[in-house]
């Protein structure tokens, strides 16, 4: 299963000043899901039971005040967070299927709060934890416990190494 990947910005981000070009994240984004598509761990996803040769993930750079609108919005909480997914393929009971294709959602990444709370990593690196983090709520897998938190995050680290050892 191919992903395809679209990369873009969303409101008033200065994406630029991140050093964020959106055709290079493009690639880079696109072997991140393939690194996370081929694990093991992650083939109970709903998304393995159809037969699909291509899934469509759209990746949404913004900023504090376009993610705070969007989590108020539709989460209910009115503050600003570093990333939010829309899983559209496995929140449903009736996924779309068009020609072998269908559109796993969107995840939204806040640069401002990515820059922020970057600690110690570089602000790539915690960029594309952002996303694989996002990726893996795309595939269905959520953390309302801690053991669902721990998988998520092994998951994460998992693919992380091999993106990171690959680039």
């Amino acid at each position: 299963m191919k992903p395809v990947v679209n990369v873009n910005k969303i409101g008033r981000v200065d994406n630029l000043r991140y050093k964020v070009g959106l055709e290079p994240y493009k690639r880079k984004v696109t072997k991140l899901f393939e690194i996370l598509f081929s694990l093991p761990e992650v083939q109970s996803s709903k998304i393995f039971s159809y037969k699909l040769n291509r899934v469509g993930i759209d990746i949404s750079f913004c900023a504090d005040s376009t993610i705070r609108f969007i989590n108020k919005k539709y989460r209910d909480k009115d503050k600003v967070t570093d990333v939010i997914t829309f899983a559209l393929f496995c929140d449903t009971d009736y996924p779309e299927i068009y020609r072998s294709k269908a559109e796993l959602g969107q995840i939204i990444v806040d640069l401002e709060q990515t820059n922020r709370q970057r600690a110690e990593a570089s602000f790539e690196e915690e960029l594309f934890t952002l996303i694989c983090h996002g990726g893996v709520h795309l595939l269905g897998f959520d953390h309302q416990t801690q053991e669902e938190y721990d998988f998520v995050v092994d998951v994460q680290n998992k693919v992380l190494k091999e993106f990171w050892a690959q680039c």
